[in-house]
C-alpha cells in the first residue's frame, strides 16, 4: 500500500524550504541599529549601462551608498550595504537598488523573497 506524505499547509514552514524554514514569520524586530548613507554624483554612462530600459536616470546621475549595522534582530546580528540609483518611472521618482549585500543568509533570503532585493525599484 502506498504511503502519503504528511507535509501540508497546516504544518509547513513560513518560508522555503517548507519543511525547514530559512526564516521566521513577521514581524521582524531590530534594536540599536546604526546606519550611514552617502549620496554622490556618479558617472552618467556607467549608470545608464546598469539601468533597465523602462527607467530614466534622474539628473544629475546620483548614486546612494548605505551601510547598516544590526547588532540585534530576530535574524541574529548582521551587517549590510546597499548601492542604489535615483531614477524615474512614468514621472515618478524612485530608488533602484542596484546592489545589496549582507552577511546573514536568513536576512538575505527574507529580502530576496519578501522585498524583491536587489532588483526591485522602490518609490521615494
Amino acid at each position: 500500500m502506498r504511503k502519503h506524505g504528511r507535509l501540508n499547509l497546516g504544518n509547513a514552514g513560513y518560508s522555503m524550504p517548507a519543511d525547514a524554514s530559512a526564516y521566521q514569520r513577521p514581524p521582524f524586530y531590530y534594536r540599536n541599529t546604526r546606519s550611514i548613507t552617502v549620496a554622490f554624483e556618479t558617472d552618467l554612462e556607467a549608470a545608464l549601462e546598469a539601468l533597465p530600459a523602462p527607467l530614466a536616470l534622474s539628473e544629475p546621475a546620483t548614486a546612494i551608498l548605505s551601510f547598516y549595522e544590526y547588532p540585534w534582530t530576530t535574524f541574529g546580528p548582521y551587517n549590510e550595504a546597499i548601492l542604489s540609483l535615483l531614477v524615474e518611472h512614468k514621472g515618478r521618482r524612485m530608488n533602484l537598488h542596484h546592489a545589496h549585500r549582507g552577511d546573514d543568509r536568513a536576512a538575505d533570503a527574507c529580502r530576496a523573497r519578501n522585498l524583491g532585493f536587489p532588483e526591485e525599484a522602490r518609490a521615494n
